[in-house]
């Protein structure tokens, strides 16, 4: 978590990226895009479930889903030991709970 935290940081806000922060930034967007399309998949099958807004995954931007990340991060120094995968789980079930 920790890792990914700082790596994550360089694309907070948004900003343009060069250099080494270009690698980081897109080392955190890739790793961010791949878990979320393993967890879109608990929104799409939760078809009998009306509760569940599937918009709030779908149509999140990967910078939207990055600062949910680092939101959860910052908030969670104790998980930095642990693994990123576990944090962005964690993040995007408080922030997108169709992923729960």
């Amino acid at each position: 978590v920790g890792e990914l935290y700082n790596a994550c940081l360089k694309v907070e806000g948004n900003k343009p990226m060069y250099g080494e922060d270009m690698f980081y930034g897109g080392y955190c967007l890739g790793i961010i895009q791949g878990w979320r399309r393993e967890l879109e998949m608990n929104c799409v099958f939760e078809r009998n479930n009306p509760l569940v807004n599937k918009a709030d995954v779908l149509d999140a931007s990967p910078i939207a889903l990055a600062q949910a990340f680092i939101n959860y991060a910052k908030d969670n120094p104790q998980a930095w030991d642990r693994l990123g995968l576990g944090g962005l789980t964690a993040a995007f079930q408080e922030y997108f709970p169709c992923t729960k």
